[in-house]
């Protein structure tokens, strides 16, 4: 990648604490994974930051979801998005 898109997934004012490393992570992982990208999240600081429905911080579709069935979701949301 050889410039930072534009283009937010993560708006500003989400839900994270003051400070919070991981949503700085996470605008930068949603930036290098574009407009196609669809997260599944297990209980974690992430469905934290993603803020309350409708006025969610997010730009892409999230999934949240328990910790034992995280991987249950994330496998054919995969596998469906590859499928040609």
């Amino acid at each position: 990648m050889s410039a930072i898109p534009k283009e937010e997934y993560l708006y500003k004012c989400t839900s994270a604490c003051a400070g919070c490393s991981s949503s700085l992570c996470l605008r930068y992982v949603l930036k290098a994974a574009g407009p196609d990208t669809v997260l599944v999240v297990p209980a974690c600081c992430t469905s934290v930051i993603q803020g309350i429905y409708p006025n969610t911080a997010m730009n892409v579709p999230v999934y949240n979801i328990a910790f034992a069935a995280a991987a249950a979701c994330a496998a054919p949301t995969h596998s469906t998005s590859t499928r040609k």
